[in-house]
C-alpha cells in the first residue's frame, strides 16, 4: 500500500511540475507579446504624430 502511495505522489508531483513549466514558459510569452504590442503602439503613434 505504502509503494502504491509513493507512486501516485510521485505522478501527481511529476504533472503538477509539468503543468507549472508550461504556464511559466506561457507567461514569458505573453510579456513578450505585451512588449511587441507596446512597441507597435508606440511606432504607430510616431507615424500618426508625422502624419498631422
Amino acid at each position: 500500500m505504502f509503494i502504491f502511495a509513493l507512486i501516485a505522489f510521485t505522478l501527481l508531483m511529476a504533472t503538477l511540475f509539468a503543468i507549472e513549466k508550461k504556464l511559466a514558459k506561457m507567461n514569458d510569452q505573453n510579456e513578450e507579446i505585451i512588449n511587441l504590442l507596446k512597441q507597435q503602439n508606440e511606432t504607430d503613434r510616431k507615424d500618426g504624430d508625422q502624419v498631422k
